[in-house]
């Protein structure tokens, strides 16, 4: 059974999507989704923009420990979510905010928001599909952090890039086959630092959306670090030069 908070049962979970509950996802059994009262709950959860899972029953009884969870199954978070809006009224001169592009580990998402409160990040932005989210799991590696950083969920991660270039931010996007090593950079006052899946790396839109990208540099064996450990290295960077650089604008030439 998955360490994340479930609502299961057909009238539950309907009753906590009327009541606006926040779910990260609902699985719902790919044999009984023709029942009406599962099909309310799809039309509910799909209005709400929360992602509807179709799932062989061996998934939502893994979900539950075999429970008698009549076909569906919800996700609950652990926390609420901000929004783009209020973290751009709350800006200061030197600010870090971190994207992920489909991050898919929660325990890779509790580790940057941890790292994130650390170095004082004012956002996390994550998109609404295929992406980890503020689970139970989140909460835990986060420990306790997941209070702390807003985070932000977008349904369509590129976009929300954009706005905030309007905005003045600086997007840094981290990729192994970037020419410049993340060190080599001067790091703005205003940073959008942009991360991509554990296993695909950025996404082609948004890699192309970045301002810059930077690789971290390898002498071993591997040729990358975990997407947590990479974050953490460039995110205290972030913060660090920040603290020490005299820039004010995102005019660089590279």
């Amino acid at each position: 059974m998955e360490d994340e908070g479930v609502i299961y049962g057909r009238h539950p979970v309907l009753e906590a999507l009327k009541g606006k509950s926040p779910f990260e996802k609902i699985y719902i059994s790919f044999h009984e989704e023709k029942s009406e009262v599962l099909k309310q709950i799809r039309k509910n959860a799909e209005q709400l923009g929360i992602p509807v899972i179709l799932s062989p029953r061996e998934k939502l009884n893994h979900l539950t420990g075999n429970k008698n969870h009549q076909g569906v199954v919800g996700i609950a978070s652990a926390h609420e979510y901000s929004s783009l809006e209020e973290i751009l009224k709350k800006l200061s001169d030197k600010t870090i905010l971190l994207a992920l592009d489909h991050l898919e580990d929660p325990q890779n998402l509790g580790a940057l928001l941890r790292t994130s409160d650390a170095v004082g990040v004012k956002g996390v932005i994550l998109p609404k599909r295929r992406s980890a989210g503020l689970t139970g799991g989140a909460a835990k590696a986060s420990a306790g952090a997941i209070r702390y950083v807003p985070v932000v969920k977008t349904s369509n991660l590129h976009q929300a890039l954009l706005v905030l270039r309007k905005h003045g931010f600086f997007i840094i996007g981290a990729d192994q086959s970037a020419e410049k090593n993340y060190r080599e950079i001067p790091y703005p006052e205003k940073v959008v630092l942009t991360l991509g899946n554990e296993h695909k790396g950025l996404s082609f839109l948004i890699k192309n959306n970045c301002d810059i990208l930077v690789k971290i540099p390898m002498v071993g064996h591997l040729d990358s670090l975990n997407v947590s450990a990479a974050g953490s290295l460039l995110l205290y960077e972030t913060f660090f030069r920040q603290q020490t650089s005299k820039a004010t604008n995102t005019n660089f030439q590279f």
